[in-house]
């Protein structure tokens, strides 16, 4: 990720096409570091010398204050241009740096999906664990896979978890799922899962 910074714009004396030594600031902007770039930031330049220009990703350096160049776009064809001891260079950005309209985003992982303005989120099943705020409809979509009613009517319903025996998760004190193997629901107690319907009755309440 780029580093973005206010007003960063120098003279460079440097010559030819290789690293850029970073001079004093233009008048009425400041230094990169002044600007609060730091040794190590990826910056995005631009390079101006005459009619000449260069767009780029640079990696700035304190010591001797210098700056890389991988060219992105420049009046030399995409090359870098050959500096003649008098440009100036200041911090920019490309415009896929930032997010504008109608601009796609697309989602992976557990939430999939695509959208402009909005975004149509699909939750994967397995997801877990997510804690995350009602944007564009995301805490919605995990809320339907929670699996339980949260009317407080008779016909509401909870569900847990359901798998075999060797489909057990790492255990941890109150879970509580339904073992298909065992065919009965279980908790771990700390110590071991435990059967928690030793007993089975039927609709009417008959022991079966």
């Amino acid at each position: 990720m780029v580093t973005l910074v206010n007003r960063a714009k120098v003279n460079t004396s440097t010559l030819g096409s290789g690293a850029i030594t970073l001079g004093s600031a233009v008048d009425g902007y400041q230094t990169f570091s002044a600007a609060g770039v730091v040794n190590g930031n990826v910056v995005r330049y631009v390079i101006e010398d005459g009619t000449g220009w260069e767009i780029g990703t640079g990696t700035y350096t304190a010591t001797g204050s210098t700056l890389t160049r991988t060219v992105i776009e420049s009046s030399n064809g995409g090359a870098a241009i050959s500096l003649g001891g008098d440009a100036t260079v200041f911090v920019g950005l490309l415009a896929s740096d930032i997010l504008q309209a109608n601009q796609t985003i697309t989602l992976s992982g557990d939430a999939t999906g695509s959208g402009t303005t909005s975004i149509v989120v699909t939750v994967a099943d397995d997801s877990h664990n997510h804690i995350i705020g009602n944007v564009d409809g995301l805490q919605t979509a995990l809320d339907g896979k929670a699996g339980y009613d949260q009317g407080a009517s008779s016909t509401g319903y909870f569900s847990v978890s359901v798998g075999t025996t060797a489909q057990r998760p790492t255990a941890s004190l109150g879970m509580v799922r339904y073992n298909t193997t065992r065919g009965c629901f279980e908790g771990y107690t700390g110590s071991g899962w435990v059967n928690m319907s030793p007993i089975d009755f039927d609709d009417m309440g008959s022991i079966i």
